[in-house]
């Protein structure tokens, strides 16, 4: 801005505004309205909220009062201890005591003390925390989650549904306990890494365990994507011009998931359009550009971007305000990685080439058994590993996606052209 235009106005600065509360005051004052919010059915009146800016004491005697008061001075320290200032704002310190309070409640083991839950939260919301370390007892309780639902997802659809192999390894599992952690506390995410070590797959088995059987929606973005392949626009429906919604829209509504595959080969513009459908304030009603109407945005809605490293052939970089928007996760690769690294998980990836090898005979009821014995199939995880390794920039390094691929291709001659035919390994 020129002087001239900013001298036409009052700069006032936000960034100490933390400075002036009373921050037990707050906590508590929080606290008490995430309690009774489960209480209520309908959303708190504009009147109601200009109150709760006053941080008016409701004078109601909470049942938990001393577990409140323990939560509160746990908070109350960890704030404290912020010595990187990333609880620089209302908005981020209310956001970080919305989490902890609703990261607690859904956990069915109520022994895992604050603590514990404090920092694994403070570690999910801080952007510069790449390498987020989860406590035992936070690791085996969502996982017992995931497994629940998993289970039940497979159970609901058929054996021929795409199996996940995340139990096989526990980088696998880490990342979805971080992935599924975020989910819970209502945290938009993109997944990271190079092409074909299953981001997408990943994407889309978190997807079921979130969305419970109900759908979820997948696009694939390109130089070429529009905001309105997204949104949805004017159509011929039934020889008539109408809306159609499209499915980010959809998705939005419904209240599920939906994952935006290659996201960064779209263009800045296409990318910039979705900020709205990221907004956190799920109770107002938001305009959508395209389809002419506004739209409330359901708070189980979360987006997931599935995307290469920018450098990679084609991507771009994020818009600042899309990249703080979305927590990124690296997703766990086996490619290029050190001997001792190839090492650790050299047993999860002959597990997870057995399990896929497994896992065909249960999508499948013919009269062979596996594609190849489990041996073999675990030498295939072994020299998958040993073919990585040598890093040729010419040769396009082997991911999960081939070895089923190889393993069908097996499978299917065994069992459909030959089956008294077959070299093994």
């Amino acid at each position: 801005m020129t002087p001239a235009f900013l001298n036409r106005f009052k700069i006032i600065y936000l960034e100490d505004q933390l400075l002036d509360i009373n921050l037990k005051e707050f906590l508590e004052y929080k606290i008490n309205e995430l309690g009774n919010k489960k209480k209520e059915t309908l959303l708190p009146s504009k009147s109601r909220k200009r109150l709760n800016q006053r941080y008016i004491k409701t004078e109601k005697i909470d049942n938990k009062k001393e577990e409140n008061d323990k939560l509160i001075l746990d908070l109350f320290n960890k704030i404290k201890e912020d010595n990187k200032n990333i609880l620089n704002s209302i908005s981020f310190l209310s956001f970080f005591i919305e989490s902890v309070y609703i990261f607690k409640s859904e956990l069915k083991n109520k022994n895992i003390e604050n603590k514990v839950v404090i920092d694994y939260i403070f570690q999910l919301i801080n952007p510069e925390q790449k390498n987020i370390i989860i406590n035992n007892k936070i690791f085996e309780e969502i996982k017992k989650i995931l497994e629940e639902n998993d289970k039940e997802n497979r159970s609901y659809n058929n054996a021929k549904a795409n199996k996940y192999f995340f139990l096989n390894s526990k980088e696998l599992t880490s990342f979805l306990i971080n992935a599924y952690s975020s989910y819970l506390i209502h945290m938009h995410m993109r997944f990271e890494g190079p092409t074909g070590i299953g981001k997408t797959i990943g994407a889309c088995a978190l997807a079921k365990i979130i969305s419970k059987n109900k759908k979820f929606y997948i696009q694939s973005f390109h130089s070429g994507t529009k905001p309105s392949q997204c949104f949805g626009g004017s159509t011929i429906i039934n020889n008539k011009v109408d809306i159609k919604d499209g499915l980010l829209t959809l998705a939005m509504t419904e209240g599920t998931v939906f994952i935006a595959d290659e996201f960064n080969l779209s263009t800045k513009e296409t990318m910039k359009s979705i900020l709205p459908s990221l907004s956190h304030l799920n109770e107002y009603k938001i305009y959508i550009p395209g389809i002419e109407k506004k739209i409330q945005i359901n708070k189980n809605f979360i987006f997931i971007a599935c995307q290469n490293k920018v450098g990679t052939l084609g991507r771009n970089k994020l818009p600042d305000l899309i990249e703080s928007s979305l927590r990124e996760f690296t997703y766990p690769s086996h490619i290029k990685k050190t001997c001792e690294e190839i090492k650790e998980i050299e047993n999860d990836v002959e597990n997870i080439c057995s399990e896929i090898n497994n896992s065909l005979k249960e999508e499948n009821k013919d009269d062979v058994e596996k594609p190849v014995l489990e041996g073999d199939a675990k030498k295939i995880g072994k020299f998958m590993l040993k073919f990585n390794q040598l890093n040729k920039n010419y040769i396009q390094p082997l991911s999960f996606r081939d070895i089923k691929k190889i393993l069908k291709r097996i499978y299917y001659q065994r069992n459909k052209i030959r089956k008294d035919i077959f070299i093994g390994f």
